[in-house]
């Protein structure tokens, strides 16, 4: 179901900033706590139409030929103080030599209420957000606020791909980027995480269709 076109990619392989693949974070002054743990990572992916971003999910970011089409995070707030009713998040990134990087995110609920949500290992996950080309330096949301009253932790899905503009995009888009996560809760708060990834210097002729 994913498409490519013959031409030589670049391959994305992407990887927690951690010595134990976890991120966590932890804010005492505002008892906020957030995990980042891989959940389809580590292996090469190739460019990805934008409109094929959910069938690659459920298929575990791969494509129908065993290629990887994504990396997904599982991102975990908890310890927060429920009074403050709502939570928020924004990506910010600094990009070396890439300028096709996209991404969305998905909120763990309980019944999908919209019909945008993707079973996940038997759990709801649903798009808060569209799909979003990543820009160098810019607060970039994910998702409105988030209600957090009567939860004692809230869990996401962010998804990061590189878009496919069906061409050779070895040019432009082999490098590498460091990602910052940031939630803040309702009266200020903040807590940072820290994600980042590399191109796989190694090429391949990929065809498909």
């Amino acid at each position: 179901f994913l498409s490519v076109i013959a031409s030589t990619y670049a391959y994305l392989t992407s990887s927690v900033a951690s010595t134990n693949n976890t991120v966590h974070a932890s804010s005492i002054s505002y008892g906020l706590d957030m995990n980042i743990t891989p959940l389809y990572n580590d292996f090469r992916i190739i460019p990805t139409d934008d409109e094929d971003i959910s069938k690659a999910i459920l298929n575990e970011c791969k494509d129908k030929y065993d290629r990887g089409s994504c990396n997904a995070y599982k991102i975990n707030i908890s310890g927060y103080d429920e009074k403050q009713q709502t939570i928020s998040g924004v990506l910010t990134a600094t990009l070396n030599n890439i300028e096709n990087l996209s991404f969305i995110m998905l909120e763990k609920r309980e019944i999908d209420t919209d019909g945008e949500c993707i079973d996940i290992n038997e759990e709801n996950y649903c798009k808060t957000t569209n799909p979003t080309l990543i820009t160098e330096n810019e607060e970039l949301s994910l998702g409105n606020n988030y209600d957090i009253t009567n939860t004692t932790e809230k869990d996401f899905l962010l998804v990061i791909w590189l878009k496919n503009l069906e061409e050779s995009q070895n040019e432009f888009d082999l490098g590498d980027y460091n990602m910052s996560i940031t939630f803040s809760v309702g009266n200020g708060g903040k807590i940072s995480g820290n994600i980042a990834a590399s191109i796989n210097a190694e090429l391949q002729s990929s065809t498909g269709g």
